[in-house]
């Protein structure tokens, strides 16, 4: 298979514990780069996974720089997210981002009953 473009640098935070802000920080510097989007959830996403090297055909079609970046909130939670990511991506970079659990939960509420999908 040809050389395909990849992430190699990823968030893997938690919902609502900064990992936008960072992200987008992040995206700011010259030497970073992002696909169409922030969260891809491609390694832990069966389907997307199975389907990866497709996907990032497109995905990161314009990402020419040292490194790439997918920050999905999903792979701390996933049980093969991270294992799929170092086996695909063997010098891949990591930035965990957690926040107090207490707080997380009482953002992540409001957030859902901001969008109206929690009473």
């Amino acid at each position: 298979m040809p050389e395909v473009t990849k992430p190699n640098l990823f968030i893997a935070g938690f919902p609502k514990s900064g990992t936008s802000s960072l992200h987008n920080m992040l995206v700011e510097n010259e030497h970073i780069s992002q696909g169409l989007k922030k969260e891809p959830h491609t390694y832990s996403s069966n389907d997307r996974f199975e389907n990866r090297f497709e996907f990032f055909t497109t995905f990161y079609k314009n990402c020419a720089t040292k490194y790439i970046l997918d920050s999905s909130t999903t792979y701390m939670l996933s049980k093969v997210a991270i294992k799929r990511i170092t086996s695909d991506t063997p010098d891949a970079k990591f930035i965990v981002v957690a926040r107090d659990p207490i707080d997380r939960i009482v953002s992540h509420y409001n957030w859902l009953s901001q969008l109206g999908l929690i009473n």
